[in-house]
């Protein structure tokens, strides 16, 4: 008889990654704590919505319910602070982003109102080339800009 190999169970690498974190909590070790919270955390592995689950695992670590909850309520800060510093991330991201936007609008104002004021001083010096050319006619003066007339 051919033996049928076992699948492995995906609940079991959830329960070492958890088992880890309420390890690495019970060893006082809160460097190594945060860091297998984060770590479970990025993986997706970890969620604290699953009380019973977190129940079990630490039910097997031989806790004490204070212990339990001391436990538990780490996890949940750790967690909470992780989300924080992912929201203000965002937000700085986000505010990066806006004022890069900003930038980019003022440059093309900027740009817009040269070309503005550009066109300005070539309507005034026009203007006042017109103005000159009358005054010279009215006054029955040669105008000096017209050379080889």
């Amino acid at each position: 008889m051919q033996e049928i190999p076992e699948k492995k169970n995906p609940e079991k690498k959830k329960e070492n990654v958890v088992g880890k974190v309420v390890r690495d909590f019970m060893s006082g070790d809160y460097l190594k704590f945060k860091n297998a919270v984060q770590a479970s955390f990025d993986s997706g592995e970890f969620i604290v919505g699953r009380g019973a689950f977190l129940r079990s695992v630490i039910g097997h670590a031989k806790l004490s319910s204070a212990e339990y909850a001391m436990c538990q309520k780490a996890i949940r800060m750790e967690i909470s602070k992780i989300k924080k510093a992912e929201k203000k991330k965002a937000k700085e991201d986000s505010a990066l982003m806006d004022e890069t936007k900003h930038f980019e609008r003022v440059q093309e104002q900027d740009k817009l109102m040269t070309d503005k004021a550009r066109a300005k001083i070539m309507a005034g010096a026009a203007k006042k080339e017109w103005i000159d050319k009358a005054f010279y006619r009215r006054n029955g003066l040669e105008d000096p800009g017209d050379v080889g007339a």
